[in-house]
């Protein structure tokens, strides 16, 4: 589930595209689960074995955006991007195996840290594209 709220100031109101600065808060809650490969212990060649769990991921963001909308008739068009603040809290639950370690990838790897446990402030990057119908 996504909640947002977005206030817009227009630039140049005599152009067929529109600029404008907006602010927007955004809250997203979302629960899904994932599998991770662990082991017993760190140190000792022990076998890897994979266990599913939860994820229940909540974040907060609050950005500023720059965006440009176009009325053609009854459509209107708008495309935005902007930079923020996110704070993003993720909770894991329902391990078969608790207390083992999880094994980490070898290289940069962004889904991974979509699942990571734990509280982190971090930069958000909107980017928006939008189609309307004006009744």
């Amino acid at each position: 589930m996504e909640i947002g709220c977005e206030e817009g100031y227009y630039l140049n109101t005599t152009r067929k595209w529109k600029g404008y600065v907006a602010v927007d808060a955004v809250h997203l809650k979302v629960d899904f689960g994932d599998d991770r490969n662990f082991k017993k212990d760190s140190v000792l060649n022990t076998p890897e074995y994979e266990d599913k769990f939860d994820v229940s991921k909540k974040s907060w963001a609050f950005n500023v955006k720059y965006g440009l909308q176009c009325q053609m008739k009854r459509f209107v068009f708008d495309v935005s991007t902007g930079m923020g603040v996110e704070y993003r809290k993720v909770v894991r639950s329902g391990f078969n195996e608790t207390g083992d370690y999880e094994k980490k990838p070898r290289h940069p790897n962004a889904y991974y840290n979509v699942s990571k446990e734990g509280s982190f402030t971090t930069l958000s990057v909107p980017f928006n594209i939008r189609v309307g119908y004006r009744f």
